[in-house]
Formats: C-alpha cells, structure tokens, sequence
C-alpha cells in the first residue's frame, strides 16, 4: 500500500529526512516515533505530496510527488494539531465525508465506534483535546 524507496528531506544543507526505506502492506497501521525535530512530520508530509524529495514514494500505486491529492484520497492521516473549523461534530463529518468521495453512514458509525456519537451537534471548539484525537482519527478512517 505505502511505499517508500531511499527517501531524503533537504532543507539546504540539513537532511530532515535521511535515506528512509519501507513498505506497509494494505490494512497495516504505521506509528513514528523519534524525539522533536527527527523528521516525523517531514515524512508525513512527503507521503501526501506537500514537499518536494529525493527518492520514490508510492501510495497504492499513485506517486505523491506526481499526483498528491490522488495519494491524499488512498491514506488517512491524524494531524498533531486538529484544525478546528466553526462546525459541529456531525457538520464535520458530512464536510470531510462529501470532500473524499466517502460514505457518510460509515463515518457516523465510526462517531459511535469511538464513543463520539453524543457530541454529533457539538461545535468541534468545544470538544477536549482528546476528543478532538478521536474525531480526527473518525475523520481520517
């Protein structure tokens, strides 16, 4: 599903990202873990098409560095830091559902999986701050 070959990160002469190899299977989950500053975020950023890199990057089949929004489309991603918009719960799931092409019945499932179907008609501003992780984590399946 995610493949990346001999992946490197410049910024001027600093390597963010230094000559990183992997691949994930379909279904697997992936967790990166390194203090501030290792190139976590770089990385994430590379796999949905934000910077340029050296090397190759695919995400089932589609390059980022090609067609980043087509990448974006095949992967979910959990941001460190959750935009919070002027919407409630539920708003944002028909928002995000309607911008990927997803099935809303299945993201309103996903709410009561995680134990947020009861915050449906509340403004995302006034969820916790891990309420919001789990709603970005909703969003992101």
């Amino acid at each position: 599903m995610i493949e990346l070959h001999n992946v490197t990160k410049r910024y001027g002469d600093f390597r963010a990202v230094d000559d990183v190899s992997f691949s994930l299977p379909a279904g697997e989950s992936l967790a990166l873990w390194g203090s501030n500053g290792a190139g976590k975020t770089t990385l994430l950023r590379c796999l949905l098409g934000a910077p340029r890199y050296e090397g190759t990057i695919a995400v089932d089949g589609v390059s980022p560095a090609k067609n980043a929004k087509e990448a974006r489309r095949r992967i979910g991603y959990v941001p460190q830091v959750v935009p919070v918009f002027d919407l409630k719960v539920g708003e944002m799931i028909q928002l995000t559902a309607r911008l990927r092409g997803a099935d809303l019945e299945q993201g309103l499932r996903r709410l009561d999986e995680f134990g947020l179907a009861a915050t449906i008609d509340k403004p995302v501003a006034s969820l916790s701050g891990g309420m919001k992780q789990k709603l970005a984590l909703t969003l992101a399946l």
